[in-house]
């Protein structure tokens, strides 16, 4: 209901409750009246009520001045917010999704990386201790028992004692206690069992230890032919056959780096691992010259 009309029946209604109003104080109270004894006289005429009902001119309101920015532009700016708001959550929606599918797409790559890396580690681990087990080790062992019992021989001979070049002497074998004897005799087929192992698992071996080891090998195989006579009496052409005494700490060197990029690998098998370091021989263990080993 307009604003008009509603203000019109409110005044009607209002003017009609006036004149019900003053009907009712127009009459006289029943009760407080004397009864008269006689007939009842006749009951009065009602009077009509005149209700007379101004019309009222309908309210208008107009616009003073021009219309506000908001009520030209507002409807506009509304839509154009509602769409950006609308656009805002669907690339969000978006983001979030390509978010987690590249997540999820990173870690299947990685899983997928550190599986390929575990089994890479895994054997290079099995290369590495198949070179231990089945050369470094044994080799070392061996060879350092030999050298046990060449000291016990050695602590009773004179400083510049060398065993190669005593064999030759037969007179120095026969002045030999039996219990030498038989040291020299150990310490001989040793030197041939380190040379066959040696030319057997030479595979295993990197090539900068390769060259101390031909000359090891050379050395017990001369030491095992002069032990049986059969290189004649003259040492000073086999002067240089002698054991190269800097392969005890090359090969330790070596063993204990293997050793070293094994607990690398065990540590983080699932990751790359850096390049293995290189086996590093310092000046004074280098091997001379073989013309100039003499």
């Amino acid at each position: 209901m307009s604003r008009p009309r509603w203000l019109l029946a409110c005044a009607l209604v209002g003017t009609s409750a006036i004149a019900f109003a003053q009907t009712l104080t127009q009459q006289p109270d029943a009760a407080s009246t004397p009864q008269p004894t006689t007939a009842p006289a006749s009951q009065p005429t009602a009077i009509p009520i005149a209700v007379h009902v101004d019309s009222i001119a309908p309210i208008k309101i107009e616009p003073s001045g021009t219309a506000s920015w908001w009520a030209t532009y507002g409807p506009f700016v509304g839509s154009l917010l509602s769409s950006i708001v609308a656009l805002g959550g669907v690339y969000w929606s978006l983001k979030i999704a390509r978010d987690n599918t590249a997540t999820v797409t990173e870690g299947a790559r990685q899983s997928s990386e550190a599986a390929l890396w575990q089994k890479a580690n895994e054997a290079e681990l099995k290369d590495i201790q198949a070179k231990l087990d089945g050369f470094y080790m044994p080799f070392w062992l061996l060879s350092k028992a030999n050298h046990l019992l060449a000291m016990d021989v050695k602590s009773r001979q004179p400083n510049d004692f060398r065993l190669l070049i005593k064999l030759f002497d037969k007179s120095w074998k026969d002045s030999l206690s039996p219990g030498d004897r038989k040291l020299v005799e150990l310490i001989c087929n040793n030197a041939e069992e380190l040379r066959a192992l040696i030319a057997s698992k030479s595979g295993l071996v990197g090539g900068d230890v390769l060259e101390y080891l031909s000359r090891a090998s050379v050395h017990f195989r001369v030491l095992h032919q002069v032990y049986k006579n059969e290189l004649g009496d003259d040492p000073s052409r086999f002067k240089k056959y002698v054991y190269p005494r800097q392969l005890d700490d090359v090969l330790s060197r070596e063993i204990n780096r293997l050793n070293a990029r094994m607990q690398e690998l065990r540590e983080k098998p699932g990751v790359r691992p850096p390049a293995p370091p290189p086996l590093v021989i310092p000046d004074n263990l280098k091997l001379p010259k073989w013309e100039d080993a003499a």
